[in-house]
């Protein structure tokens, strides 16, 4: 007996040494999963531009939203807009030539369109101007509604994927009148407009 006890006591501890002599049941679920964030763009689509023109022969004004080349036509005054936007930067650069009194608008002008992915807000525009400008900068914005061009502030609406925004710049015209020779030979005065846009939850926290 005492042989039959030392046997079963050695397999014991053999099996014990192994640990693997026995399999165990089992199945499973695997979890992939994939995130992709949301974006807020805003881009830059059309830009319009103004050239203003005199006949000499009939002594009319010719206003036309491209450059012509005609006999007779001599280019008096314009106004430009330029994409020069960088990898890091999106800009316009618009640029007013020999602006003069007109009761027709010599306007710059560029059109935003909303290419991100989740609900956002024009958060704020910011202005920045030489103080003369003050009295003669016109700036007007539209939102597209629909089919519909609106003109409304523009701080703080919300846009979607597909929405446009206009932004037409020009000068008063009838304040250049009224100004007289004050406003002749006016130079080099600048002007920035900077549109920023942010995610909903980011312009708007959450109440706590």
């Amino acid at each position: 007996m005492k042989k039959i006890g030392l046997l079963s006591l050695a397999l014991v501890l053999a099996l014990g040494v192994l640990g693997v002599g026995y399999a165990m049941w089992k199945d499973e679920v695997t979890i992939e999963g994939t995130v992709n964030t949301g974006t807020v763009v805003i881009d830059i689509v059309e830009l319009s531009e103004t050239y203003v023109y005199k006949n000499v022969t009939s002594r009319e004004m010719i206003m036309s939203p491209v450059p012509i080349v005609g006999a007779g036509l001599e280019l008096i005054a314009s106004a430009t807009s330029a994409d020069v936007s960088t990898e890091d930067e999106k800009k316009v650069e618009m640029t007013f030539t020999n602006i003069f009194p007109t009761c027709q608008p010599i306007s710059a002008d560029v059109m935003l369109h909303y290419n991100g992915t989740v609900p956002a807000h024009v958060a704020l525009t910011i202005d920045e101007m030489d103080p003369v400008l003050e009295r003669y900068l016109i700036q007007t914005w539209l939102v597209k509604d629909g089919e519909e061009w609106v003109e409304r502030p523009i701080d703080g609406i919300q846009l979607h994927q597909c929405n446009s925004i206009w932004l037409i710049v020009s000068l008063n015209g009838t304040a250049l009148q009224e100004d007289g020779r004050d406003a002749q030979g006016l130079k080099d005065l600048t002007f920035t407009k900077t549109i920023v846009v942010h995610q909903w939850n980011e312009a708007y926290p959450p109440e706590p």
